[in-house]
């Protein structure tokens, strides 16, 4: 109603709560715009993060199209560090999940697979900061210098995009796909994501197609952690959990099988650490009821997924939401004052 004695609409104070309503909203939106929704749950006030990484890349060395694999350069890295600082309390992750029921806002530093550049990249950065993290381990990937099916796949579709002709019609004829199929990232992503729904004895079939005439692999350098890099990252207070033997994806595969991943490469991290081990990440971050039950029964008490968002007192340890910085839309690296706005 307007104000008898002005004629006018009177004007409603705008509360602090409602103007941070507003702004988060807005900040929300800018996040959806840029494609980095995935840090909306430390926007929005979230008590909890388990941040995830994968590899760490030399500063200046762009992202490969061909690999699946995320990663971020070291400054990307430490930038993330260093504003998550300025949110949370970082933790290690069992601490973390002890204290998860506290209001104050923890963060937990997580590595899958065990790539040799957290021991290389990763580990200098987190000891001059003298951060906690945990790596969990792709045990049958110990010391080898053959990396994963996803980068072998990638090598057979960098190959065909950088000389085309024979290379490019061997992989298009090995993956049934018609000569006017562009072999791009998009391409290899597709291919990726449609490999992961095979058996293991289908997928290398079509592995072995796909990668004869390449050049091998296994000449490349060391990819992952060997054993006493893993003894002297743990000698340094990074804690460690299995990622399975073979990182299959454990919803695929029948329970006996899921069970002698879980337990191999528990015996095997234990064996070389002479630690309990007792923290779990699902690779692919696919788990069940089935599969969190074997981890139960196989003596994992932590276990963490690949769905995004916080963690809090009700979430189950056996199935832990992480939250992954935007590396592919990033381009593997983020400008700070976008982090110092997120972090806040």
């Amino acid at each position: 109603m307007p104000d008898e004695s002005t004629g006018k609409m009177p004007v409603t104070p705008v509360s602090r709560s409602t103007r941070g309503s507003r702004i988060r909203r807005g900040v929300a939106r800018a996040l959806v715009g840029m494609g980095l929704v995935a840090l909306w749950p430390v926007v929005s006030g979230c008590r909890h993060a388990i941040l995830t990484f994968h590899r760490i890349r030399e500063p200046g060395r762009r992202l490969d199209p061909f690999d699946s694999c995320p990663s971020l350069d070291c400054h990307a890295f430490r930038a993330i560090l260093e504003h998550a600082q300025g949110r949370f309390v970082i933790v290690p992750l069992a601490e973390l999940v002890q204290r998860r029921s506290q209001s104050a806002p923890l963060a937990a530093i997580t590595f899958d697979d065990g790539w040799r550049d957290n021991y290389d990249l990763a580990l200098p950065v987190l000891r001059e900061m003298r951060l906690p993290a945990t790596v969990f381990v792709t045990t049958g990937k110990i010391g080898a210098s053959e990396p994963f099916w996803q980068q072998v796949l990638g090598g057979r579709f960098r190959e065909a995009a950088r000389d085309g002709g024979p290379a490019a019609g061997r992989l298009r004829e090995a993956l049934g796909l018609a000569e006017s199929t562009a072999l791009d990232p998009r391409c290899y992503r597709a291919t990726v994501a449609a490999w992961k729904q095979l058996s293991h004895d289908e997928r290398d079939e079509r592995l072995r197609r796909v990668a004869g005439g390449g050049s091998p692999e296994a000449a490349a350098p060391r990819c992952f952690l060997d054993e006493e890099e893993i003894r002297e990252m743990a000698r340094c207070g990074i804690t460690f959990g299995s990622h399975t033997q073979s990182h299959t994806i454990l919803t695929r595969q029948p329970p006996e099988a899921v069970e002698a991943e879980l337990c191999e490469s528990k015996r095997r991290l234990e064996s070389i650490l002479g630690v309990a081990i007792d923290m779990l990440a699902y690779p692919n971050g696919d788990c069940s009821p089935q599969v969190i039950g074997a981890a139960r029964r196989a003596g994992y008490r932590i276990a963490c997924t690949t769905c995004r968002g916080r963690t809090g007192p009700g979430d189950d340890p056996l199935g832990l939401p992480r939250i992954e910085p935007p590396w592919e839309t990033a381009g593997g690296s983020l400008d700070p004052s976008l982090l110092r706005w997120v972090m806040r």
